[in-house]
């Protein structure tokens, strides 16, 4: 890792106070950043979700992955409105929601990298409790050379299996700074909800969807029709 920084909140326009905890990169300057407010229908459909919920929630948003898209306003808007914003609305006014990011900002996958600065005005949306950086190049994952697939898999290559093995290690990355956060303050989540930093969310994303059981992707890779 080139560095794990904890924040805390700060007044908006103000940049979140950083403590490194490992590593010796830098602490991303994260400034407080405001959405504008939800709009009636918004509003609407935040009190018929919570006059159905009988208990507060405590979820824990694990924003893991490559950086890539995240940088820019729409993709990061969308995840701060349509995730954040709606699972706070979307449950009792008592219940709270804390972002970890285990985020890697060298990754140059189909030339989307992301910028540090872009990446930063991301996450003041966000107000993250943690983020966890990967050093540019670092192997985040070791796999077995015994192992060995058939021709034409997709997993053949070292790169590609490095890259499908990198995926979990980047959840249980978040999971210790979830963990951890969860030992110093003496609290406890009720829910952990994983999702990419380069995932476009729509209006398909909902309270309903993500604490229902059931699942919520597409259909097909990267497009078709939304599936529960």
């Amino acid at each position: 890792m080139s560095s794990v920084c904890t924040y805390t909140a700060t007044e908006a326009g103000h940049f979140l106070n950083a403590k490194r905890l490992h590593g010796d990169g830098p602490c991303l300057q994260i400034r407080h950043e405001l959405l504008p407010g939800p709009s009636p229908r918004e509003l609407s459909d935040a009190n018929r979700s919570c006059s159905s919920s009988n208990a507060s929630h405590r979820v824990a948003v694990c924003l893991a992955g490559a950086a890539r898209t995240f940088g820019l306003p729409h993709v990061h808007q969308s995840i701060a409105k349509q995730l954040v914003r709606g699972l706070k609305h979307g449950t009792r006014a008592d219940s709270a929601v804390d972002v970890f990011a285990v985020l890697d900002l060298g990754d140059r996958t189909w030339g989307m990298r992301a910028s540090e600065r872009r990446v930063a005005e991301g996450l003041g949306l966000l107000q993250p409790r943690a983020v966890a950086r990967w050093r540019d190049g670092c192997e985040k994952a070791k796999f077995n050379k015994e192992c060995s697939f058939r021709n034409g898999s997709w997993l053949r290559t070292p790169a590609n299996l490095l890259r499908s093995l990198a995926q979990p290690a980047t959840w249980g990355v978040c999971l210790s700074l979830i963990e951890a956060h969860e030992a110093a303050v003496g609290v406890k989540y009720d829910w952990i909800v994983r999702t990419r930093p380069d995932l476009l969310n729509g209006p398909w994303v909902t309270v309903a969807a993500l604490m229902s059981g059931t699942g919520l992707a597409f259909r097909g890779d990267f497009g078709g029709d939304v599936c529960h």
